[in-house]
């Protein structure tokens, strides 16, 4: 987790130009940071509350990696293709341990940008603010002391919102994109419903 957040940090000070091969390049870091390191929870809210309060520095000065949703979409990214790689690889395993994690770290990153967009250059795009919406109960029931309250069966359906979310979401960035940014995006969303609609049909058949 250290190692998460010195990367972060390093991205953050660097003020690297966000094009969006970023998303990719950043999403691969972090899955290599989830290959090396086993989960260890006891730092998550000390991260939680760094990440806030960075986001909350953002609105104030400019810090373009958070306001353009790199980091937010590059952890989002992690989140929505674990739920469709095989669950017998070993990644998919590591992968699980981190989702929540990485939702949660998304959903405080995606806040600045959705807030900078909307009430400070006035750009409304109603697929980014549905997308935003529709992840608070999500983002909510992410954490362990919430989650545990519920019953499964409940849990798991809330949890069905996220396949709205992320197309929505693809969709969003595809149109806000430039020409090489919809040409990437269009592939990753491709992709995604792809693996997922393959998935469901195997445990369908099975």
């Amino acid at each position: 987790m250290i190692t998460t957040l010195l990367l972060l940090s390093v991205i953050i000070l660097l003020d690297l130009v966000v094009l969006s091969v970023d998303v990719l390049v950043l999403s691969i870091i972090l899955t290599l940071i989830v290959y090396k390191y086993e989960r260890k929870t006891k730092y998550d809210y000390i991260i939680y509350s760094i990440a806030t309060m960075t986001a909350l520095v953002s609105l104030f000065i400019n810090i373009e990696v958070i306001t353009s949703g790199l980091i937010a979409f590059s952890l989002f990214t992690l989140v929505m293709f674990t739920g469709v790689i095989p669950n017998t690889w070993i990644m998919s395993k590591k992968l699980k341990t981190y989702r929540s994690f990485y939702s949660i770290l998304g959903f405080i990153f995606v806040l600045p940008h959705g807030f900078i967009n909307l009430f400070v250059d006035q750009q409304i795009n109603l697929f980014g603010i549905a997308s935003i919406v529709l992840m608070i109960p999500l983002f909510i029931t992410s954490f362990d002391i919430v989650r545990k309250e519920m019953k499964l069966e409940e849990w798991n359906k809330l949890q069905m919102l996220a396949y709205i979310i992320y197309p929505v979401l693809f969709i969003h960035i595809i149109l806000v994109s430039d020409m090489y940014g919809k040409v990437i995006y269009s592939i990753m969303m491709t992709l995604y419903i792809n693996n997922k609609l393959l998935k469901e049909f195997r445990k369908w058949k099975y």
